[in-house]
């Protein structure tokens, strides 16, 4: 198969990248990448479970191997296509679980508990074959999953609503007029009811 090509590259300062995610808010960023991760991972089938990835990996592992890449300079930052970073880590995550359900270990696990059916294992859609109307279509169904999470908590509720217009903890306990550490506790809050609806089956709490 030949290998995939698309447009030139601009040529980004590695120095001045670092500099730039160095002051990105990863504290308010990461809670959201590993709902995130927890949610798409549903969409695969994996051996040992929803959330028992192949090789001891888990949810939070996926969100540090792709932030890691970036930094690294390994992945590039296509601002064209993703001008917001948590569209540009999301799109990394589906890859890299991608790959994962398509690993050796996990296809020769799943293979063993399907009695050796092969056939089934690659039901999902490679995520770079995703049309932009499909990886659209899938982004607003994180963020009403997110919404559904906070329950009838109005503050949740709200909250979900400015992260989805891509605003930082900081603005938006500046618009509300609140403590940035009220924000990220919330934050916390609201993506742990979204592991738990996911990741355990369990309601909101």
């Amino acid at each position: 198969m030949p290998a995939r090509t698309g447009p030139a590259l601009p040529i980004v300062d590695h120095a001045e990248l670092v500099t730039e995610l160095a002051s990105q808010d990863w504290k308010g960023l990461i809670p959201q990448l590993t709902a995130y991760t927890i949610v798409r991972a549903k969409r695969f089938r994996w051996a040992r479970g929803d959330l028992n990835l192949p090789n001891g990996n888990d949810p939070q592992d996926v969100v540090e191997h792709v932030i890691t890449k970036l930094f690294s300079g390994e992945h590039h930052w296509n601002r064209e296509k993703h001008p917001r970073l948590f569209d540009h880590l999301t799109s990394r995550i589906d890859s890299a679980l991608y790959a994962l359900a398509r690993s050796r270990t996990n296809r020769l696990q799943v293979a063993a508990a399907d009695e050796g059916d092969l056939v089934r294992l690659g039901a999902a859609t490679d995520p770079r074959d995703e049309s932009v109307q499909e990886r659209s279509a899938w982004i607003e169904e994180f963020w009403k999953s997110v919404d559904m999470a906070s329950g009838d908590d109005v503050e949740l509720r709200q909250l979900g609503e400015l992260l989805r217009d891509g605003m930082k903890p900081r603005e938006i306990a500046a618009k509300l007029g609140v403590d940035v550490k009220k924000v990220y506790t919330s934050e916390r809050k609201l993506m742990r009811r979204l592991e738990r609806i996911h990741g355990k089956g369990r309601n909101p709490g």
